[in-house]
């Protein structure tokens, strides 16, 4: 299974200069690509841009939506169903972030809702797992993170076969604070999560799920964390806006 690298552009960068730049760093970070999978997910206004650049200027990477409504139409403002998203050709919905919790009201049944409309759509699905509402706490929950994973999977584990379904552990308290968990306790809530998924989907579809991890990851420890051998990739916020970053970054899906 590849490894995988996840970009979370969030409500970044403010301009059309900057994600010109970025991109340009992005091709120069991405030019040795050759069996890893790098997904970007920017802000929806500039898919387009994002799309004419990478194609004219040959940038290995597939492209996401950051979110994406709970119906396939209808009367939701500023919502971008996961329909919409494949008709542009996207890969990848981001499904569950934090900061979708924190400030749109996403709740963990409506995660579930997502994941399916994704599923339906033929897209694949980026599934956020370690929100919770006391932000600070660094203890871990094994039941709240076995309830997300049910109520995200189970609506539509009828329809997983062989998509490419990541699960991204992300710790709320450790995204964007420049601390983590350590990786021998990222390890055992990896292998926690993947028993989880085998409950849920069964041995076999579950071979096919990949787990990343999220929050504060940079080039000074993905080295470290990606010599867990049960993580397949990361997902990663503030540093992927950083073009320096970027060929640090690159070189663990080389």
């Amino acid at each position: 299974m590849n490894k995988m690298l996840a970009l979370n552009w969030k409500m970044n960068p403010t301009s059309v200069a900057e994600v010109e730049k970025l991109m340009q760093a992005m091709k120069v970070a991405l030019a040795q690509i050759r069996t890893g999978d790098v997904v970007v997910f920017p802000p929806a206004m500039y898919l387009d841009l994002i799309t004419r650049i990478k194609e004219s200027e040959q940038i290995y990477l597939e492209l996401g939506v950051q979110d994406v409504a709970i119906a396939e139409k209808g009367a939701y403002t500023s919502q971008i169903s996961a329909n919409m998203a494949a008709g542009l050709g996207l890969q990848y919905a981001l499904v569950g972030h934090s900061e979708t919790h924190q400030y749109l009201g996403v709740t963990d049944a409506s995660v579930g809702q997502k994941v399916l409309q994704v599923l339906q759509s033929g897209i694949n699905p980026m599934i956020c797992i370690g929100y919770q509402e006391d932000t600070s706490s660094q203890e871990i929950d094994y039941d709240m993170l076995k309830s997300q994973l049910q109520q995200a999977l189970e609506p539509s584990k009828d329809l997983i076969t062989n998509q490419d379904i990541c699960i991204a552990y992300e710790p709320v308290w450790a995204i964007g604070t420049g601390v983590t968990p350590s990786p021998e306790t990222i390890e055992t809530v990896i292998i926690f999560l993947k028993r989880t998924v085998q409950e849920i989907l069964g041995a076999k579809t579950a071979e096919n799920v990949r787990f990343l991890y999220g929050g504060s990851v940079n080039s000074g420890n993905i080295e470290e964390f990606n010599a867990l051998p049960e993580l397949d990739g990361f997902l990663i916020g503030g540093a992927s806006l950083k073009p320096e970053e970027l060929p640090k970054l690159a070189q663990v899906v080389v």
